[in-house]
Protein backbone atom coordinates (compact mmCIF):
# COMPACT_ATOMS: atom_id res chain seq x y z
CA UNK A 1 0.00 0.00 0.00
CA UNK A 2 2.83 2.20 0.90
CA UNK A 3 4.44 1.77 -2.48
CA UNK A 4 1.14 2.00 -4.64
CA UNK A 5 0.88 5.74 -2.48
CA UNK A 6 4.33 7.20 -3.64
CA UNK A 7 3.56 5.78 -7.21
CA UNK A 8 0.36 8.03 -7.17
CA UNK A 9 2.09 11.18 -5.48
CA UNK A 10 5.10 11.21 -8.32
CA UNK A 11 2.47 10.08 -11.21
CA UNK A 12 0.28 13.55 -10.01
CA UNK A 13 3.11 16.11 -9.62
CA UNK A 14 4.47 14.66 -13.04
CA UNK A 15 0.80 14.70 -14.87
CA UNK A 16 0.59 18.37 -12.95
CA UNK A 17 3.61 20.07 -13.91
CA UNK A 18 6.63 18.34 -13.09
CA UNK A 19 8.06 20.70 -10.36
CA UNK A 20 8.32 20.61 -6.34
CA UNK A 21 8.94 23.29 -4.05
CA UNK A 22 10.65 21.27 -0.91
CA UNK A 23 12.51 17.88 -0.53
CA UNK A 24 10.91 14.47 0.45
CA UNK A 25 12.69 12.06 2.47
CA UNK A 26 13.44 8.16 0.41
CA UNK A 27 15.13 6.94 3.79
CA UNK A 28 11.81 4.17 3.93
CA UNK A 29 13.05 2.96 0.76
CA UNK A 30 16.60 2.88 0.93
CA UNK A 31 18.22 2.30 4.40
CA UNK A 32 14.39 1.17 5.97
CA UNK A 33 13.99 -1.76 3.74
CA UNK A 34 17.79 -2.83 2.45
CA UNK A 35 20.52 -3.73 4.32
CA UNK A 36 22.69 -2.37 1.31
CA UNK A 37 22.79 -0.47 -1.60
CA UNK A 38 25.48 -0.83 -3.77
CA UNK A 39 25.93 1.47 -6.89
CA UNK A 40 28.90 -0.59 -8.41
CA UNK A 41 30.65 -3.64 -6.78
CA UNK A 42 30.31 -5.66 -4.06
CA UNK A 43 33.75 -8.17 -2.10
CA UNK A 44 32.57 -9.56 1.22
CA UNK A 45 34.13 -12.23 3.32
CA UNK A 46 31.00 -12.18 5.94
CA UNK A 47 27.45 -12.87 6.28
CA UNK A 48 24.90 -10.27 4.96
CA UNK A 49 21.32 -10.83 6.76
CA UNK A 50 19.13 -8.70 5.25
CA UNK A 51 18.21 -8.07 1.39
CA UNK A 52 21.14 -6.19 -1.08
CA UNK A 53 20.98 -4.32 -4.34
CA UNK A 54 24.13 -4.34 -5.95
CA UNK A 55 24.50 -2.56 -9.54
CA UNK A 56 27.89 -3.97 -10.41
CA UNK A 57 29.41 -7.67 -9.46
CA UNK A 58 29.50 -9.65 -6.30
CA UNK A 59 32.94 -11.45 -5.56
CA UNK A 60 34.04 -13.18 -2.16
CA UNK A 61 30.74 -13.72 -1.04
CA UNK A 62 30.30 -15.96 1.95
CA UNK A 63 26.28 -16.33 3.25
CA UNK A 64 23.08 -13.90 2.34
CA UNK A 65 19.99 -14.20 4.73
CA UNK A 66 21.65 -16.07 8.11
CA UNK A 67 19.90 -15.25 11.11
CA UNK A 68 16.80 -13.82 9.15
CA UNK A 69 13.77 -14.40 10.26
CA UNK A 70 10.71 -14.28 7.95
CA UNK A 71 9.98 -10.52 7.35
CA UNK A 72 13.42 -9.55 7.67
CA UNK A 73 14.00 -8.62 4.20
CA UNK A 74 10.68 -6.73 3.74
CA UNK A 75 9.70 -8.01 0.87
CA UNK A 76 12.11 -7.88 -1.19
CA UNK A 77 14.39 -10.62 -3.21
CA UNK A 78 17.15 -10.98 -0.66
CA UNK A 79 19.98 -10.78 -3.46
CA UNK A 80 19.43 -8.19 -6.38
CA UNK A 81 22.71 -7.97 -8.41
CA UNK A 82 22.94 -6.51 -11.86
CA UNK A 83 25.85 -7.84 -12.58
CA UNK A 84 27.94 -11.28 -11.83
CA UNK A 85 28.09 -13.48 -9.39
CA UNK A 86 31.64 -14.39 -9.30
CA UNK A 87 31.71 -16.84 -5.99
CA UNK A 88 30.60 -19.45 -4.24
CA UNK A 89 27.86 -18.64 -1.39
CA UNK A 90 25.35 -20.01 0.99
CA UNK A 91 21.67 -18.52 0.92
CA UNK A 92 20.08 -19.40 4.06
CA UNK A 93 17.30 -18.32 6.29
CA UNK A 94 13.64 -18.99 7.24
CA UNK A 95 11.80 -18.68 3.25
CA UNK A 96 8.03 -18.68 4.82
CA UNK A 97 7.87 -15.41 3.47
CA UNK A 98 9.03 -16.00 -0.33
CA UNK A 99 12.14 -13.33 -0.28
CA UNK A 100 14.94 -15.75 -0.37
CA UNK A 101 15.56 -15.61 -3.77
CA UNK A 102 18.79 -14.70 -5.77
CA UNK A 103 17.97 -12.73 -9.15
CA UNK A 104 21.06 -11.65 -11.41
CA UNK A 105 21.84 -9.84 -14.45
CA UNK A 106 24.56 -11.75 -15.51
CA UNK A 107 26.35 -14.76 -14.46
CA UNK A 108 26.86 -17.46 -11.80
CA UNK A 109 30.58 -18.64 -11.70
CA UNK A 110 30.61 -19.83 -8.08
CA UNK A 111 28.42 -22.73 -6.41
CA UNK A 112 25.23 -21.60 -4.47
CA UNK A 113 24.55 -23.29 -1.57
CA UNK A 114 20.39 -22.79 -1.49
CA UNK A 115 19.28 -23.88 2.46
CA UNK A 116 16.65 -21.34 1.71
CA UNK A 117 14.87 -23.27 -1.03
CA UNK A 118 14.60 -20.25 -2.37
CA UNK A 119 14.32 -19.09 -6.50
CA UNK A 120 17.60 -18.29 -8.43
CA UNK A 121 17.10 -17.05 -11.60
CA UNK A 122 19.06 -15.10 -14.36
CA UNK A 123 16.91 -11.79 -15.30
CA UNK A 124 15.77 -11.53 -18.68
CA UNK A 125 16.38 -8.41 -21.01
CA UNK A 126 13.09 -6.45 -19.62
CA UNK A 127 13.39 -7.55 -15.85
CA UNK A 128 17.00 -6.49 -15.95
CA UNK A 129 15.89 -2.83 -17.53
CA UNK A 130 13.39 -2.66 -14.61
CA UNK A 131 16.00 -3.55 -12.27
CA UNK A 132 18.46 -1.08 -13.56
CA UNK A 133 15.66 1.69 -13.49
CA UNK A 134 14.54 0.37 -10.08
CA UNK A 135 18.43 0.60 -8.90
CA UNK A 136 18.34 3.92 -10.08
CA UNK A 137 15.30 5.37 -8.59
CA UNK A 138 17.07 3.78 -4.98
CA UNK A 139 20.65 5.05 -5.67
CA UNK A 140 19.21 8.92 -6.41
CA UNK A 141 17.32 8.69 -3.77
CA UNK A 142 20.19 8.22 -1.10
CA UNK A 143 21.81 10.81 -2.74
CA UNK A 144 18.96 13.59 -2.60
CA UNK A 145 18.34 12.12 1.14
CA UNK A 146 22.25 12.90 1.49
CA UNK A 147 22.03 16.30 0.22
CA UNK A 148 18.81 17.74 1.98
CA UNK A 149 19.95 16.10 5.40
CA UNK A 150 22.56 18.16 4.91
CA UNK A 151 20.52 20.79 4.74
CA UNK A 152 18.80 20.76 7.74
CA UNK A 153 20.16 23.03 10.77
CA UNK A 154 21.34 21.75 13.56
CA UNK A 155 19.06 21.17 16.59
CA UNK A 156 20.91 19.30 18.65
CA UNK A 157 24.35 19.67 21.14
CA UNK A 158 27.13 17.12 20.81
CA UNK A 159 29.63 17.27 24.14
CA UNK A 160 33.27 16.66 23.15
CA UNK A 161 34.68 17.89 26.41
CA UNK A 162 35.35 14.29 27.80
CA UNK A 163 38.25 12.60 25.95
CA UNK A 164 36.87 9.39 25.47
CA UNK A 165 33.35 9.98 24.65
CA UNK A 166 30.98 12.16 23.10
CA UNK A 167 27.49 12.59 24.49
CA UNK A 168 24.47 14.07 22.22
CA UNK A 169 21.70 15.74 23.69
CA UNK A 170 18.18 17.15 21.94
CA UNK A 171 18.23 21.04 22.24
CA UNK A 172 14.59 20.06 22.21
CA UNK A 173 11.90 17.33 21.10
CA UNK A 174 9.12 17.66 18.92
CA UNK A 175 6.96 14.88 17.86
CA UNK A 176 7.65 13.71 14.43
CA UNK A 177 10.65 16.27 13.96
CA UNK A 178 13.88 14.84 13.33
CA UNK A 179 16.66 15.76 15.38
CA UNK A 180 19.95 16.70 14.04
CA UNK A 181 23.35 17.42 15.16
CA UNK A 182 26.45 18.27 12.61
CA UNK A 183 29.71 15.78 14.21
CA UNK A 184 33.13 16.48 12.54
CA UNK A 185 34.71 13.97 10.67
CA UNK A 186 37.61 14.54 12.20
CA UNK A 187 36.03 13.48 15.68
CA UNK A 188 34.75 10.54 14.45
CA UNK A 189 38.44 9.57 13.71
CA UNK A 190 38.78 9.43 17.44
CA UNK A 191 38.85 6.36 19.05
CA UNK A 192 36.33 7.30 21.70
CA UNK A 193 32.28 6.01 22.44
CA UNK A 194 29.36 7.91 21.22
CA UNK A 195 27.03 8.20 23.80
CA UNK A 196 23.02 8.23 22.30
CA UNK A 197 21.13 7.55 25.61
CA UNK A 198 19.50 10.91 26.20
CA UNK A 199 18.06 10.13 22.49
CA UNK A 200 16.60 6.63 23.64
CA UNK A 201 12.62 6.43 23.44
CA UNK A 202 12.24 9.92 21.54
CA UNK A 203 10.62 7.60 18.37
CA UNK A 204 12.19 10.47 16.02
CA UNK A 205 14.27 10.60 13.06
CA UNK A 206 17.99 11.11 14.54
CA UNK A 207 20.07 12.83 11.43
CA UNK A 208 24.17 12.88 12.47
CA UNK A 209 25.73 15.01 9.73
CA UNK A 210 29.30 14.36 9.64
CA UNK A 211 30.54 17.73 8.23
CA UNK A 212 34.05 18.00 6.62
CA UNK A 213 34.66 16.67 3.57
CA UNK A 214 34.60 19.42 0.61
CA UNK A 215 32.59 19.52 -2.55
CA UNK A 216 35.50 18.54 -4.39
CA UNK A 217 34.79 14.93 -2.95
CA UNK A 218 38.75 14.06 -2.31
CA UNK A 219 37.90 13.66 1.27
CA UNK A 220 38.93 10.27 3.03
CA UNK A 221 37.53 9.36 6.45
CA UNK A 222 38.42 6.18 9.31
CA UNK A 223 35.64 6.35 11.37
CA UNK A 224 37.12 4.81 14.72
CA UNK A 225 34.57 6.02 17.17
CA UNK A 226 32.50 3.26 19.14
CA UNK A 227 29.51 3.17 20.67
CA UNK A 228 28.04 3.50 24.85
CA UNK A 229 25.24 2.43 26.11
CA UNK A 230 21.55 1.03 25.10
CA UNK A 231 22.77 0.20 21.71
CA UNK A 232 19.21 -1.66 20.54
CA UNK A 233 17.30 1.45 22.26
CA UNK A 234 19.31 3.97 19.23
CA UNK A 235 20.48 1.79 16.15
CA UNK A 236 16.95 2.11 14.18
CA UNK A 237 16.70 5.55 14.87
CA UNK A 238 19.96 6.65 14.10
CA UNK A 239 20.91 7.79 9.97
CA UNK A 240 25.02 9.07 9.65
CA UNK A 241 25.03 11.55 6.74
CA UNK A 242 28.73 11.33 4.66
CA UNK A 243 28.01 13.83 2.33
CA UNK A 244 30.94 14.38 0.01
CA UNK A 245 33.06 11.96 1.84
CA UNK A 246 34.52 9.37 -1.34
CA UNK A 247 36.58 7.01 0.51
CA UNK A 248 35.70 5.65 4.23
CA UNK A 249 37.01 3.16 6.19
CA UNK A 250 34.98 1.51 9.48
CA UNK A 251 37.77 0.30 11.80
CA UNK A 252 35.99 -0.67 15.01
CA UNK A 253 33.46 -3.56 15.74
CA UNK A 254 29.92 -2.80 16.49
CA UNK A 255 28.97 0.34 14.13
CA UNK A 256 25.47 1.20 15.42
CA UNK A 257 22.88 3.19 12.77
CA UNK A 258 22.71 3.18 8.77
CA UNK A 259 24.88 5.24 7.02
CA UNK A 260 24.44 7.37 4.07
CA UNK A 261 27.42 7.47 1.78
CA UNK A 262 26.29 7.45 -1.73
CA UNK A 263 29.69 9.14 -3.35
CA UNK A 264 32.00 6.86 -1.32
CA UNK A 265 33.74 3.42 -1.72
CA UNK A 266 33.44 1.87 1.94
CA UNK A 267 35.46 -0.06 3.88
CA UNK A 268 34.60 -2.60 6.92
CA UNK A 269 37.57 -4.22 8.38
CA UNK A 270 35.98 -6.15 11.02
CA UNK A 271 33.07 -7.37 13.65
CA UNK A 272 29.67 -6.06 12.93
CA UNK A 273 27.89 -3.78 11.36
CA UNK A 274 24.26 -2.60 12.95
CA UNK A 275 22.50 -1.17 10.01
CA UNK A 276 21.72 -0.04 6.23
CA UNK A 277 24.45 1.14 4.12
CA UNK A 278 24.21 2.95 0.83
CA UNK A 279 27.56 3.61 -0.95
CA UNK A 280 29.40 3.46 -4.43
CA UNK A 281 31.46 0.27 -3.40
CA UNK A 282 31.49 -2.19 -0.17
CA UNK A 283 34.76 -4.03 0.66
CA UNK A 284 33.77 -5.81 3.63
CA UNK A 285 35.46 -8.27 6.55
CA UNK A 286 32.17 -7.80 9.13
CA UNK A 287 28.98 -8.98 9.31
CA UNK A 288 25.73 -6.95 8.10
CA UNK A 289 23.23 -7.32 10.91
CA UNK A 290 19.14 -6.54 9.49
CA UNK A 291 18.68 -3.96 11.20
CA UNK A 292 16.62 -1.32 9.02
CA UNK A 293 15.57 2.34 9.85
CA UNK A 294 12.13 2.57 11.18
CA UNK A 295 11.50 5.89 12.04
CA UNK A 296 9.49 8.41 9.82
CA UNK A 297 9.54 12.06 9.44
CA UNK A 298 6.16 14.94 9.86
CA UNK A 299 6.16 17.01 6.84
CA UNK A 300 9.76 17.98 6.10
CA UNK A 301 10.28 20.94 4.65
CA UNK A 302 13.87 21.62 2.96
CA UNK A 303 13.83 24.01 0.07
CA UNK A 304 15.19 22.45 -3.42
CA UNK A 305 17.12 24.79 -5.78
CA UNK A 306 16.08 25.02 -8.82
CA UNK A 307 17.94 23.20 -10.50
CA UNK A 308 17.73 19.90 -8.68
CA UNK A 309 13.96 20.40 -9.05
CA UNK A 310 12.98 16.75 -10.71
CA UNK A 311 12.05 16.93 -15.00
CA UNK A 312 8.98 14.95 -15.90
CA UNK A 313 11.31 12.41 -17.33
CA UNK A 314 13.54 11.76 -13.99
CA UNK A 315 9.59 11.67 -12.27
CA UNK A 316 8.52 9.31 -14.95
CA UNK A 317 11.73 6.80 -14.36
CA UNK A 318 11.21 6.76 -10.42
CA UNK A 319 7.28 5.51 -11.17
CA UNK A 320 8.62 2.80 -13.02
CA UNK A 321 11.19 1.75 -10.31
CA UNK A 322 8.27 1.68 -8.05
CA UNK A 323 5.71 -0.14 -9.85
CA UNK A 324 8.61 -2.57 -10.57
CA UNK A 325 9.53 -3.05 -6.50
CA UNK A 326 5.59 -2.85 -5.37
CA UNK A 327 5.51 -5.55 -8.05
CA UNK A 328 8.31 -7.70 -6.81
CA UNK A 329 6.59 -7.62 -3.52
CA UNK A 330 3.25 -8.58 -4.51
CA UNK A 331 4.81 -11.55 -6.59
CA UNK A 332 6.51 -12.50 -3.13
CA UNK A 333 3.78 -11.97 -0.90
CA UNK A 334 1.90 -14.47 -3.46
CA UNK A 335 4.53 -17.21 -3.25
Amino acid sequence: MKFIKICTFYFSVFLCCGLASAATFNSADNVGTYNLILKNDLSTSSDIEGAIFVGGDITNASTFGNNCNAGCTNGVDAVTVIGDINSNFNLVGNNSDGTRNVVYGGTISGNVNNNANGEIRQADADELSMLEEALESLYQGAVEDSENFSALASNGSVDDSDPNRVTFTPDSVIDGEAIVFDVSGELLSRNISLDFDALIGLNVPIIINVTGASDALDDTLTVSAGFIGNREGIRNSLIFNFNNYNDITFSRDGFEGSVLAPQADVTITNGAFDGGLVALSLDSMAELHAEFFDEEFEDPDVPVPPSEVPTPASLLLTVLALIYISRRRKTISSI
